[in-house]
């Protein structure tokens, strides 16, 4: 192994040590409730240091959705290749998201969040809807739902969540395995 293959392996292993750290927070204390103080004391690197691997903490969760994406492909993929002609495809896939949702909650719960911060609720403009303070702080005045303080350029599509999710849904869709 060569010094810089070294060097990009250690890399990779204190990246997956933060992700791993991230997704315990995140399981624990939600979007909302994690801080980048919290993911870099419990991976015992510095604030500093979570910022050379990742610039915000929007893209910090979204290295723990991919997880759980790639998790919840996996499974639908297994589905669709047991599926037959008594398992009709979308009942095989209905089956398949919905034990996916008990199997792994934290992570079916992180992607209902993901999801549900970058695509407009039903009936709404997303730059229109106002953005809460914060936790408890009641629900917003158009009744939509959406809560927190998510910067509003994740919510016009501007944010990492937007660009990943224009990207991951091309390769879901088409059958192919991206790579996040």
């Amino acid at each position: 192994m060569t010094r810089e293959q070294r060097k990009a392996w250690e890399k990779g292993q204190r990246r997956d040590r933060i992700v791993d750290r991230a997704q315990e927070i995140f399981f624990e204390k939600g979007f909302d409730g994690a801080t980048i103080d919290d993911i870099a004391a419990a991976a015992g690197y510095s604030k500093r240091s979570i910022y050379l691997y990742f610039r915000d903490r929007e893209e910090l969760f979204l290295a723990v959705v991919v997880r759980g994406q790639e998790l919840l492909f996996d499974t639908l993929s297994r589905a669709m290749e047991a599926k037959g002609p008594h398992n009709p495809g979308l009942m095989v896939l209905a089956k398949a998201f919905f034990d996916f949702s008990l199997s792994h909650p934290e992570f079916f719960v992180m992607i209902m969040t993901y999801e549900s911060r970058i695509h407009p609720y039903r009936g709404t403009d997303p730059l229109k809807v106002p953005i809460r303070p914060g936790p408890g702080a009641g629900s917003s005045p158009t009744g939509t739902g959406h809560s927190s303080s998510v910067p509003s350029r994740m919510i016009r599509g501007r944010g990492t969540f937007e660009r990943h999710w224009n990207r991951s849904s091309l390769c879901f869709f088409s059958g192919d395995r991206c790579s996040a």
